[in-house]
């Protein structure tokens, strides 16, 4: 992560691998974190956050399971529960579905 960071001129980076692995989730930033935390146990996702315009905006970086749409739904609320307690008012997500999923549970939709 941290040569293809550097690589790809992103100078904040904040890599957590799976248990037992090599590979694992990474979220690349041009401005500094506030604060990163891994929840790859509870929810196989990472979390930043940073500030801009004054606000404080959560970055996600997902991986959801293909074979089960309960699992996936367990994750996101545990994902979605996890943002919120830490007063963001945004989300960036790796899956566009999310989105969509966090919107309905949120009201926005």
């Amino acid at each position: 992560a941290e040569s293809i960071a550097a690589n790809a001129d992103y100078p904040y980076w904040y890599f957590d691998n799976y248990p037992d692995n090599e590979e694992g989730l990474c979220i690349m930033a041009k401005m500094s974190f506030l604060d990163c935390e891994t929840w790859i146990g509870e929810a196989n996702a990472i979390y930043c956050s940073f500030f801009y315009n004054s606000q404080k905006i959560a970055v996600v970086n997902v991986h959801l399971p293909w074979d089960s749409v309960l699992i996936r739904e367990h994750q996101i609320i545990k994902i979605v529960n996890a943002v919120d307690k830490k007063h963001t008012i945004m989300f960036i997500w790796r899956v566009t579905l999310i989105v969509v999923i966090f919107q309905m549970y949120s009201g926005f939709c």
